[in-house]
């Protein structure tokens, strides 16, 4: 009898083909006896079915690991091969290290009057990370470093048009080069697509500068901009996946933000250029601001300075703009500028500390005797942040602003990729259909 109530409970339950007022009339068929659909329910529940699986999870952890149990359709041969038993789960098994795999199994009837082997498989994996030895990073960036000779630029006439009592900021492009998102989490988000929004950047920022006519530019290089270091990993050893390898990674970096540089050039008599390290990828941005200082060293508009690269103060007029990525304790962080720059905090009315690591706007925060801002990011989320819920409907953006010698923050201005959540939404709109 429990063996005939388990066979009709599980079409209701797991099946879904029928009801339990339909369960009940077969049960009854069956069995000669005359019970409810609510009868047959209670006498379901009661019933202790170890073989049924639990539900589907999905949990994933800060260095990318993954801990889940799917229900999956699998015929034996499939079921003995772990690689595609990923690949049924929807995972790369190049991609992806299997730590554990469990399984337990039921047989699932079909309207069509089959029957499906099902199996919960309930499995833990990290995503593999490539396997690069330091001596072969550093190859990959010599590559890059062995032509990196100072460009021949000419000399610039200064523009007298321009405010000299006015710098835009360019703030950090927190751009992820060499993360990997796909549609079916978000947005689809590649190097190709960082190549896109940096030439946005530069066009629109040019547009920006055309408009407010400042005398200097603060270009800051790093927050993020990176998605790794050359071993494949953050900087604090979080596996990553990216799209590129490392040293494509690299060229790839120096020659947007060269061309960055090249293009405001053009725009502003002074361009100045400090180093604001992300805690994805410091030694990776710490490299590629060696490179480009390399390349402008002869200029006489660009000029780079060899200070901190995780904190540092840069001084314009009355207005003090302290960097730092944002990662660290964020209650000790903005009581320590005035001890870590004293000479500027003491010349200066206006403060303000520029931080990224949120990938979110945040409003200004006056704490302190300093304006605290986060500025958001142009990347879209990957599976680990569309998982834990971070940054679920933030727009990608790029921030620039405006300082005046004399006035608090003038004005800035964002640059907005929306286009990406249009293309999700027809695309979903799309799989609806």
């Amino acid at each position: 009898m429990e063996e005939i109530i388990k066979k009709y409970g599980r079409q209701v339950k797991f099946d879904q083909n029928i009801t339990w007022e339909e369960a009940s009339k077969l049960f009854n068929a069956e069995t000669g006896l005359k019970i409810s659909g609510d009868a047959l329910r209670k006498r379901y529940s009661r019933i202790d079915i170890d073989e049924i699986p639990a539900t589907e999870y999905h949990k994933v952890s800060g260095d990318g690991t993954i801990e889940a149990q799917k229900i999956v359709n699998l015929s034996t041969k499939e079921k003995d091969n772990p690689q595609l038993v990923l690949s049924a789960l929807g995972y790369n098994p190049s991609e992806w290290q299997l730590d554990y795999m469990l399984f337990s199994n039921w047989q699932q009837h079909t309207k069509e009057k089959t029957t499906k082997q099902l199996y919960a498989v309930k499995f833990k994996i990290k995503p593999k990370t490539a396997e690069i030895s330091v001596e072969e990073a550093y190859k990959a960036m010599e590559n890059v470093f062995k032509d990196t000779k100072p460009l021949d630029i000419p000399n610039k006439k200064i523009d007298k048009e321009l405010d000299e009592d006015k710098l835009l900021v360019l703030t950090a492009i927190e751009a992820h080069l060499g993360k990997v998102a796909d549609d079916i989490i978000g947005a689809k988000y590649d190097r190709h697509i960082v190549k896109e929004r940096v030439m946005q950047v530069i066009e629109e920022t040019v547009q920006f500068q055309r408009q407010e006519k400042c005398d200097s530019c603060l270009v800051i290089v790093g927050g993020d901009f990176f998605n790794s270091e050359s071993n494949s990993q953050t900087t604090g050893g979080t596996p990553q996946i990216n799209d590129t390898r490392p040293n494509k990674m690299f060229e790839i970096g120096c020659d947007l933000y060269k061309l960055i540089i090249l293009t405001l050039r053009q725009e502003f008599n002074h361009i100045e250029v400090k180093l604001n390290a992300g805690n994805h990828a410091r030694n990776m941005e710490g490299m590629l601001y060696t490179a480009l200082k390399m390349k402008f060293e002869n200029d006489s508009v660009v000029n780079f300075y060899n200070d901190n690269p995780n904190t540092s103060a840069y001084k314009w007029g009355k207005t003090a703009i302290f960097l730092n990525h944002g990662d660290a304790n964020e209650k000790r962080l903005l009581p320590s500028m005035s001890a870590q720059f004293p000479e500027i905090w003491g010349t200066t009315t206006y403060r303000y500390l520029l931080s990224q690591h949120l990938h979110k706007r945040l409003a200004l925060d006056n704490e302190n005797g300093i304006t605290f801002i986060r500025t958001p990011a142009i990347c879209e989320n990957d599976e680990w942040h569309e998982v834990n819920r971070y940054g679920i409907g933030v727009i990608p953006q790029q921030q620039l602003m405006v300082f005046h010698k004399q006035k608090p923050l003038v004005t800035d201005r964002f640059i907005s990729f929306e286009e990406s959540k249009k293309k999700t939404l027809t695309l979903k709109e799309k799989t609806k259909k």
